[in-house]
């Protein structure tokens, strides 16, 4: 606990991270439960992601930016940018509405439960067409690689939790499609609001967990005393994140983006990857992204979670 209560006592370190909810949010959630962040998978992805860039100012040191791309190497995606630069880094960014998906959900929508049958009819009822609200990402990071294009990656971060397998209104949508949904989205309201300014040039999907649920597809996973019961295969994500290495598979479970071509199919599965808390203490360690005092607090939160390969 003594890294969370040292960024809570330091709270401009987190100011640049937590801009989805204010420093007195963050800090009277933590008054409520404190014990509660043994758990807590934000705050896990906070400490992870402040090991690795450290505070806003210093997230484009030399030293930082290589372990990023060391990061990325091991993520086993198809597509490997090479990071020049950060421009922004955000713990639950939130996401616009996908307006596409609702217009297709309003003549498709379908549900088993009666409370919620009852909502939809009221909805259509009423003309309303959200049928699913603004999606929040757990980590947002946005920079430019070394051709200059500018690139983002939206990380759905996992400790002990799986995905969610179905969506309020839709009970056969899973919570990584939805994000992967979401980036498409992003990056397309960039090329229509900034009007060849600032354009998107590409999206990545990282799925970002426990390295010994990760499966083989993605560089396979750490081995423990649990091998006997075949972790790599334990949680749907597993899955539906080998599922969506095929284009042909993203195309389907996406039937409202008509407008995009074989291509784009094609580089938004190579842009699919996983990387590990593991790793991530790894590259950071490799790399010396942490300073005293706060390195052997990161490293003692780490490794009371199990996040430290022996």
């Amino acid at each position: 606990m003594k890294i969370i209560k040292h960024l809570l006592k330091n709270w401009k370190l987190l100011i640049g991270y937590f801009t989805g909810k204010t420093f007195k949010e963050w800090k009277s959630i933590y008054n409520k439960n404190p014990r509660r962040f043994n758990h807590d998978e934000p705050w896990l992805t906070l400490v992870a992601t402040y090991a690795l860039f450290g505070e806003q100012c210093k997230m484009n040191q030399p030293n930082r930016i290589k372990a990023f791309n060391l990061l990325l190497k091991s993520s086993n995606l198809d597509n490997v940018p090479k990071i020049k630069s950060i421009e922004e880094i955000q713990v639950e960014k939130q996401l616009p509405e996908v307006e596409k998906y609702n217009e297709v959900m309003r003549d498709h929508v379908f549900h088993y439960f009666p409370d919620i049958i009852t909502r939809i009819i009221e909805k259509k009822r009423k003309g309303k067409t959200s049928f699913e609200g603004n999606t929040h990402v757990d980590l947002f990071i946005r920079g430019t690689d070394s051709d200059g294009k500018k690139i983002c990656f939206f990380i759905e971060a996992k400790f002990n939790s799986d995905i969610s397998h179905d969506i309020k209104y839709n009970p056969v949508r899973d919570q990584i499609i939805r994000n992967i949904d979401s980036a498409i989205e992003v990056q397309q309201k960039s090329k229509d609001v900034n009007k060849n300014k600032g354009i998107i040039d590409d999206i990545f999907f990282l799925l970002l967990t426990p390295k010994i649920f990760r499966t083989e597809s993605y560089g396979g996973n750490r081995k423990t005393s649990l091998d006997i019961f075949k972790p790599q295969r334990s949680r749907l994500y597993c899955y539906k994140m080998d599922e969506y290495k095929n284009p042909l598979n993203l195309k389907s479970a996406l039937p409202h983006r008509n407008e995009i071509s074989s291509e784009h199919w094609q580089r938004l599965a190579r842009n699919i990857g996983w990387i590990t808390f593991e790793d991530i203490n790894r590259v950071a360690f490799d790399n010396d992204t942490m300073a005293p005092p706060e390195k052997e607090m990161i490293l003692e939160f780490m490794n009371e979670r199990n996040m430290i390969e022996k």
